[in-house]
């Protein structure tokens, strides 16, 4: 099997799920290596059915595990026999998934279990199991059924609409008259559903998007006032320069995620 596999949702996830990506190195080509991923404006469900990875810290991180919007690039260290399967979660898949819980998973890595109950985690957990060969519909199956039993919020739908504003907006002022509310309101409305305020994830967006395009070899400058804003914003959320990045070259790792598929940037 390849480092790594991307699988499509089912195409009623498509708001919600970006994509899957399975991940396999059963032999541990990778082990000990630091690997560095991007803060990204949405949350990251993994599945392990291997031995997972641990995080910068030394623990093994849960089997089952939901990784938050992250404002600032996370380290992980892999082992032999890593295998997992982690779905690529938008914002509304986020606040829809998993409701309640945004301030809780906010720049953390949290087991499911503790977010939907154990029983419910579980059902996940042994069907990956029992069908490696088949993690993404396994995955399907669950997220659709999520849908069903987690009803939406009164808010989801004004919020869906304020994250379609904030992935490109210039200022949140502008998105909020936008949408026809104050920005007080759409601070309450973002924070609810993400645990991070508007600024932050439109700040996200477009650093996602400056990361993207220097990883093709592009200068990734668009949406920021000037040069300075960009390295300032590189070197907050991922500790290095955009400059320095393009010179050293992406790792191994991303250079390997991206040719599998470009649309998506999360490694380092």
């Amino acid at each position: 099997m390849t480092l790594f596999s991307p699988h499509r949702p089912s195409p009623p996830l498509y708001p919600y799920v970006s994509g899957y990506w399975r991940v396999s190195d059963r032999v541990g080509a990778y082990r000990g290596r630091p690997i560095d991923t991007a803060p990204r404006p949405g949350a990251v469900l993994t599945v392990n059915i291997g031995r997972p990875n641990r995080s910068s810290d030394g623990d093994l991180t849960p089997m089952l595990s939901l990784l938050g919007v992250q404002t600032q690039a996370r380290s992980w260290r892999s082992d032999v026999d890593t295998d997992f399967i982690m779905a690529l979660l938008t914002p509304l898949g986020l606040a829809r998934l998993f409701p309640g819980c945004a301030s809780g998973v906010a720049n953390s890595l949290v087991d499911v279990g503790s977010v939907v109950g154990d029983r419910v985690a579980a059902t996940l957990l042994n069907d990956a199991s029992a069908r490696p060969d088949s993690l993404a519909a396994a995955l399907d199956g669950w997220l659709l059924a999520r849908l069903a039993a987690v009803g939406a919020t009164g808010s989801i739908d004004l919020f869906e609409a304020a994250s379609r504003e904030l992935t490109y907006a210039s200022r949140v002022s502008v998105a909020a008259e936008t949408l026809g509310v104050t920005r007080r309101h759409l601070s309450r409305l973002v924070k609810e559903h993400l645990g991070i305020g508007p600024k932050e994830l439109s700040d996200l967006h477009r650093l996602d998007r400056s990361l993207s395009a220097v990883q093709a070899g592009c200068e990734g400058g668009a949406g920021f006032s000037d040069q300075a804003h960009q390295i300032r914003e590189w070197r907050r959320r991922l500790r290095t320069t955009p400059g320095r990045y393009a010179r050293g070259g992406r790792s191994p790792l991303a250079e390997t995620f991206g040719g599998a598929d470009p649309s998506v940037t999360y490694y380092l």
